[in-house]
């Protein structure tokens, strides 16, 4: 967290984000940050490639941000412009959104998140990962949020309430760590990612 200039913040991370739901995070966003006044929001688009059109809606939202890239200090949004760092920005978090599941894609794996301990938030399409997701929610380690209002509510919530939020990051881990000898797969992956 020191190093993205995150100490002493609350920080929610949308990892990869489609077209179409990063209005809906910003939004959600400014909604809470007049209430939360140390809340960072970290967007991590899944395709590169559209990071000049984000860089453009979080202007229009007149949010001050930057570059995971160009990193400077000061920022409530880091856009991420680099492969191969979600993982890193899952660690760093209190809240994560599992992208792909406000939009008809069908969702992104919430295994990582899950795995850092944090409360998986995600929309409502997520059938390439249907198990994972039913799974997480079933067992009150993550939420379905539909809309921009229920996402606000739900980040609200969890911002007020750290004991939930962290319990609720620790039901999400306790998921993927006892599911077919699931921790130790993870725990190589997350050694691969680091390294």
């Amino acid at each position: 967290k020191q190093r993205l200039g995150l100490s002493h913040t609350l920080v929610f991370t949308a990892g990869s984000t489609r077209p179409g739901e990063e209005e809906l995070l910003l939004g959600a966003f400014q909604s809470l940050k007049g209430k939360f006044k140390s809340l960072k929001l970290i967007l991590v688009p899944r395709h590169l490639d559209r990071v000049s059109e984000i860089e453009g809606l979080i202007r229009a939202c007149s949010l001050n941000y930057t570059l995971f890239s160009r990193l400077k200090k000061g920022y409530e949004v880091l856009l991420v412009d680099k492969m191969g760092v979600l993982t890193d920005m899952y660690s760093v978090a209190d809240i994560c959104f599992i992208g792909g599941t406000l939009v008809p894609v069908g969702g992104h794996n919430p295994v990582e998140a899950a795995y850092f301990r944090k409360p998986v938030l995600c929309g409502p399409f997520i059938k390439k990962n249907k198990e994972a997701f039913l799974k997480i929610i079933g067992n009150k380690g993550g939420v379905i949020v539909n809309d921009q209002a229920g996402l606000s509510a739900q980040l609200q919530y969890l911002l007020l309430h750290g004991s939930k939020r962290r319990a609720m990051g620790q039901r999400a881990y306790r998921v993927v760590s006892r599911n077919q000898g699931a921790s130790g797969r993870i725990a190589r992956f997350i050694m691969r990612s680091f390294s």
